[in-house]
């Protein structure tokens, strides 16, 4: 019995020989070839290995013997050297494709071994990243490569050249059809969902573009699309594994959706797994990945648990969800076998893609199922409202009956009431029209006196333009100058008045009390009282305007009568000597405001008192003021009715901003000064209605 065991261990120990001196014969012709069994690995934990280094026969025996189908490494991040022997028996050299089919394989360099010699083989274009050309010379050929492996397992494969690359557009076409039908559906479905404001369409949608996502990734196309050199290409599996993840929260999201699972405990449960496994993918990738795997089964498992429930109570499109999820639990269970145990030599298909592929082609039709039959409970619900409205109406309208008939009898009887009463109606309504006769005519000897009243006072306009001095004295007067004189109602309580006598000019602005005819007639009384005082020869301004104040006073006797009127005044004495213009000035209530060639504006008030009140009469002061002009200096004169007038929001318009008015064009000429003010006014105005008289006189020497 131990003679047996000891050839046995002999036997073992000569086939482990002849296996570790198995070559790969070359003649592989159309097909593609495993390379596993005759492929040694190294690890380079520190990345310090060089290829002179493996090259002595010394090292050889530190390489590692494949012992399955493929090469399993781990998911942890690792340089590794791979060694492999390909026999040539022609007598010619050939060129063929070595290629590890791995998309999380990075950073590939490739050397041939030959008497001594090494020669870095050519890597083939970026469409087929991984893949080298191999220059087999005839006999024996020794290879070595070193990788950056983030992958559980490697299939290195040989094949003709041209054989591979066909292969590989083959399945790239394959994987594109598949991705262009989840793309089309995410678009349909996208729409959908924004049109109609489903959620379930957009759960579905993001659904299909998150596994769209995650099979180009798992397919490799985001190095197609983004290139080698792209940053998320190094991280290929942790952000497939991150997809994976939140594909994981839409299938239960779907799945809420579809069944109208009132819970959310799951869903919240999931959610904060996931985000534990976020970080786990950048800290603990492998245990991460694993990790997902498992979540991935139990999330499918409570999902076709959730949609047997949902078919046994009959909830639209809960068995096309069940059938659907069983499929991608089917294809997944297969994915993850072939990541372990590289089950895809028996089976070269993908099957994460065509779980995929079916799952998201049967849950479409559940959604429309879905869809539809919300669509008819919608329906029903609507007929049932429709039913139940009419029943409703036909209630009303018994009721709204009754109600008719009683008030048709309250009516009936309240119709012998207003019978009776029309009759008194009538009889009010011939004395209202006896009444309406005589407004009518009252309303005519009216419009009479309004007119007779309208043609006096039209009168009274001429006869006080008659008085105001004309366009042809201010001329023959002054350099330039310009009036403002705009009543509130035909006739003026304000006026202007210009005279001049034995070398001296006067000129005065006043404001007599009240509008229309009460303030015209004053102004014939003020201009009459002014012609008579500078008739006698006074002719100093505060000489006149107390002359004025007491004339005033004795023609309206106000310290009798107790008569209110009287007058707001500035007067202002011209006189040229020696080549030299000065303006003596005095008045009562009113400004004159002084401009100078070159400087800012002058106010000069008069007294605060006005003409013809007789409280305090004899105490009034009025005193003078006097000016030296030049050439190019401006004076303007003014009533009040200018500044006091409110725009529609009952704001006064003020001093301040008549002076800034004229000080904006102090540089203009006095007609363009009194345009200016003239729009400024209306626009003032605007919405509301002239409240007084407005006069303005403006002077330039």
């Amino acid at each position: 019995m131990g003679k047996i065991i000891v050839l046995s261990f002999f036997l073992l120990l000569q086939a482990q020989s002849l296996r570790a001196q198995f070559v790969c014969d070359a003649n592989i012709q159309d097909q593609v070839r495993s390379l596993s069994e005759v492929t040694y690995w190294l690890k380079d934990s520190l990345n310090r290995i060089g290829i002179e280094e493996l090259a002595n026969p010394n090292a050889q025996y530190s390489f590692t013997p494949c012992k399955s189908a493929s090469i399993n490494l781990g998911l942890t991040e690792q340089f590794y050297w791979l060694r492999f022997t390909i026999h040539n028996k022609e007598n010619f050299a050939q060129k063929v494709v070595w290629a590890i089919n791995s998309w999380y394989t990075e950073r590939f360099v490739c050397y041939r071994l030959s008497n001594g010699d090494i020669k870095e083989m050519e890597e083939l274009p970026k469409a087929a990243s991984n893949t080298f050309y191999l220059e087999l010379a005839p006999g024996s050929n020794v290879f070595y490569a070193k990788i950056l492996n983030n992958s559980r397992s490697l299939k290195p494969q040989i094949a003709a050249e041209g054989v591979y690359e066909s292969k590989t557009v083959n399945t790239a076409i394959f994987c594109g059809l598949v991705l262009g039908v989840l793309l089309f559906t995410f678009c349909v479905n996208a729409y959908i969902a924004i049109s109609s404001k489903r959620s379930l369409h957009a759960v579905y949608a993001l659904l299909v573009l998150a596994y769209a996502t995650h099979l180009c990734i798992h397919g490799g196309f985001h190095k197609l699309l983004l290139g080698m050199d792209n940053f998320l290409v190094p991280h290929t599996n942790m952000l497939s594994n991150v997809l994976f993840q939140i594909i994981l929260i839409f299938i239960c999201l779907y799945i809420k959706l579809l069944l109208e699972i009132k819970n959310n405990f799951i869903i919240y449960s999931l959610s904060v797994c996931v985000f534990i496994l976020f970080f786990m993918d950048y800290y603990m990738f492998p245990l991460s990945f694993l990790l997902s795997e498992v979540f991935g089964v139990a999330t499918l498992l409570y999902a076709i648990s959730m949609t047997y429930q949902g078919w046994k109570i009959k909830r639209a499109g809960s068995f096309l969800a069940l059938l659907a999820y069983s499929i991608l639990l089917v294809f997944g269970i297969l994915e993850i076998i072939g990541l372990h145990f590289s089950i895809y030599e028996i089976f070269p298909i993908k099957y994460l893609s065509m779980g995929y592929f079916f799952e998201c082609c049967i849950l479409a039709f559940a959604v429309a199922q879905k869809t539809r039959y919300d669509q008819e409970k919608l329906k029903e619900a609507k007929e049932n409202a429709d039913k139940e409205n009419a029943r409703l109406i036909a209630e009303q309208n018994t009721i709204l009956e009754q109600r008719v008939l009683e008030k048709t009898n309250d009516l009936q009887l309240s119709n012998a009431e207003l019978m009776a009463s029309n009759e008194e109606l009538y009889q009010t309504q011939e004395e209202l029209s006896a009444q309406r006769d005589a407004l009518e005519a009252s309303n005519k000897q009216l419009n009479i006196f309004q007119r007779t009243i309208t043609d006096s006072i039209r009168s009274a306009e001429l006869i006080q333009k008659a008085i105001l001095p004309s366009q042809d004295i201010f001329k023959n007067t002054f350099k330039d100058f310009f009036i403002l004189y705009k009543p509130q109602h035909i006739v003026s309580g304000d006026f202007y008045w210009l005279r001049t006598i034995s070398g001296k000019t006067f000129l005065a602005v006043g404001d007599c009390t009240g509008h229309g005819v009460r303030g015209a007639f004053m102004t014939i009384v003020a201009s009459t009282l002014l012609d008579s005082i500078t008739a006698r020869g006074i002719l100093n301004p505060g000489q006149i305007i107390k002359s004025l104040d007491t004339e005033a006073r004795k023609t309206l006797d106000s310290a009798v009568t107790k008569n209110s009127s009287g007058m707001d005044i500035m007067l202002v004495a011209f006189e040229a000597v020696n080549n030299q213009t000065t303006a003596c000035l005095s008045g009562a209530h009113l400004s004159l405001f002084y401009l100078p060639k070159d400087g800012k504006i002058q106010r000069l008030k008069g007294i605060s008192s006005n003409i013809g009140d007789d409280r305090k009469a004899d105490k009034r002061d009025f005193q003078e003021q006097t000016l030296r002009l030049k050439q190019g200096d401006k004076l303007f004169l003014t009533s009040d009715g200018f500044t006091d007038q409110n725009n529609a929001a009952r704001k006064r318009m003020g001093s301040t901003k008549f002076i800034a008015l004229l000080e904006d064009s102090a540089n203009s000429s006095m007609n363009q000064q009194k345009q200016l003010l003239d729009n400024y006014l209306m626009a003032f105005m605007e919405n509301t209605v002239q409240r007084d008289d407005i006069c303005v006189v403006g002077l330039e020497l």
